[in-house]
């Protein structure tokens, strides 16, 4: 997350999202930010009068805040809410920086992974680490009975989201209801734990009147009808 491009039509969509099928549960926000500086005024796609008319409260948040500290999103979520916001300024000290994060957030029900790119890929370099997040962490928030929401980008490649999901589906042994939340070039992965977690699937069978948004249950694991 580069927080030079906080505030555009894309962060409304994604906290937007993000708070309504969080509402029940306490919420983990990792932000895997960026440590270098992004381009100035960075995320240029502007908010319009469709989004004042569909959140007014979150539509004024981003539009008095925009390009500045994701500070000021703080208050749009529940008070429970925690948040993670190190930064990985070198990539040899990944280990600590997750272990950092795991005790940060450990309390909370629903973890969200909001970094540049998505899931690691093997062609990830290692001053590219911040851009990712790795199934290492995922699998270690999982076993900790985690619901994890994770933001990946859409490449060239189409076929890449579903093959990191099925990667990650194998390393937590198959014991997860995933609902993919699609909006534009970006796939919100919902890996749920369904046993502790099942009203967050309720809020996603709901959440599908909202045209913007195109949720689908991942390879029928997720119980969408």
């Amino acid at each position: 997350m580069q927080e030079s491009f906080f505030g555009d039509i894309h962060d409304f969509y994604k906290y937007y999202f993000l708070r309504e099928i969080s509402k029940d549960y306490s919420l983990g926000i990792h932000w895997c930010l960026n440590p270098k500086k992004g381009k100035k005024n960075g995320g240029n796609k502007v908010l319009t009068n469709k989004e004042l008319k569909k959140d007014e409260e979150l539509y004024k948040l981003l539009k008095q805040y925009r390009h500045k500290s994701l500070k000021y999103i703080e208050s749009y979520f529940p008070n429970n809410t925690k948040y993670y916001d190190q930064k990985l300024e070198n990539y040899y000290e990944d280990f600590i920086y997750e272990e950092n994060a795991i005790d940060k957030l450990k309390n909370q029900d629903i973890i969200f992974f909001d970094p540049d790119n998505g899931i690691e890929v093997p062609s990830m370099k290692n001053n590219e680490k911040y851009k990712f997040v790795t199934f290492r962490l995922l699998v270690r928030f999982w076993n900790l009975g985690k619901s994890l929401i994770i933001y990946q980008h859409e490449g060239r490649d189409k076929g890449q989201t579903d093959e990191k999901i099925k990667i990650l589906y194998d390393l937590i042994k198959k014991h997860a209801n995933i609902i993919t939340v699609k909006k534009g070039n970006v796939t919100y992965i919902c890996v749920i734990q369904g046993d502790k977690h099942y009203i967050m699937k309720d809020e996603l069978v709901n959440f599908r009147k909202n045209k913007e948004y195109k949720i689908v249950s991942w390879h029928n694991t997720g119980d969408i009808l």
